[in-house]
């Protein structure tokens, strides 16, 4: 589902000094749900890791669903 691969590249992001954080193609289809991005979010086993998940989903969530 889109938002656990936006969860994933997210996750991934924070360990590739940015090589993937970055999205310029980013489109949200129609129904898609930042609440189940979150979700996933908090599986992340890392504190500091899912800390900067989060800062970024928050960064999204401002540009886009807002």
């Amino acid at each position: 589902e889109p938002e656990k691969a936006l969860a994933d590249c997210l996750y991934i992001s924070s360990g590739k000094k940015n090589k993937f954080s970055y999205f310029p193609e980013l489109y949200f289809p129609k129904g898609f749900n930042i609440k189940k991005v979150k979700i996933w979010a908090e599986m992340i086993p890392g504190k500091s890791t899912r800390s900067y998940v989060n800062k970024k989903i928050r960064r999204l969530e401002e540009q886009y669903f807002n």
